[in-house]
């Protein structure tokens, strides 16, 4: 799996806003609404050994609204699958599972983006920071 392989599975959900779960433990048949995400940014892959094919990744997402690092999250998963809905499960290598799937608030998630949009300068030098610290946080991972 390549960085650019990972990141579209994220496609959808980095175009459309995506609503992030805690469904721990799996099944549950009532998950744990977190936030609406901003973006989701593969940072790191890390191939299996051998001819698996598999790979683990870090994940970074940032919720609707992040100005600073409580809203900004790196996750290291190590399997993935989808719902019938299109829902995207992510397992992170502690077991906790995320559910990521299409917002169910699309007003929310364009009001958002045109405020984020408005104020791009801020964004996406908080956007570089954040990205900066999670590749460096996801290459010294233990």
């Amino acid at each position: 799996m390549t960085v650019d392989e990972a990141q579209a599975m994220f496609a959808d959900f980095n175009r459309y806003g995506g609503d992030v779960y805690l469904v721990d433990p799996p099944p549950n048949d009532d998950p744990f609404f977190l936030d609406l995400a901003d973006s989701f940014e593969v940072v790191r892959v890390a191939p299996h050994a051998g001819d698996s094919g598999g790979a683990d990744f870090w994940v970074l997402w940032r919720a609707a609204g992040y100005e600073n690092q409580s809203q900004v999250h790196l996750l290291k998963i190590v399997e993935t699958w989808k719902g019938d809905d299109g829902a995207l499960f992510l397992r992170e290598e502690n077991g906790r599972v995320t559910k990521i799937a299409r917002t169910q608030n699309p007003a929310k998630w364009r009001q958002w983006t045109a405020y984020k949009k408005q104020h791009a300068e801020q964004y996406s030098q908080a956007e570089a920071d954040t990205r900066a610290q999670a590749v460096q946080d996801a290459n010294t991972w233990r």
